[in-house]
């Protein structure tokens, strides 16, 4: 599982812009490079450690610590991960 401090190792987060940057070099990818990828479904993922999280519940879990079970973008706008259109709902 992975805990909020490996995110913060890893990641850095914006949430006036809504986006992951990544702080490391590894592989391909490079540090300061935006993260993730535009899923089919319109949302944005990220893959961590071999397994892929949705990135508007990584931005919560980065944020607060938790990730609920469920979240609502207010927008509509499913890649808009801006931490002002993010809600837990249920």
């Amino acid at each position: 599982m992975l805990s909020q401090k490996r995110l913060r190792e890893l990641l850095l987060y914006s949430p006036e812009r809504g986006f992951f940057t990544w702080k490391i070099t590894k592989g391909k990818i490079e540090a300061n490079s935006i993260a993730g990828t535009l899923h089919r479904d319109g949302r944005r993922q990220i893959q961590i450690d071999g397994r892929i999280y949705k990135e508007h519940r990584l931005a919560w879990f980065y944020v607060y610590g938790y990730m609920p079970d469920e979240l609502d973008h207010i927008n509509r706008n499913a890649a808009d991960n801006r931490l002002v259109n993010l809600r837990p709902c249920s």
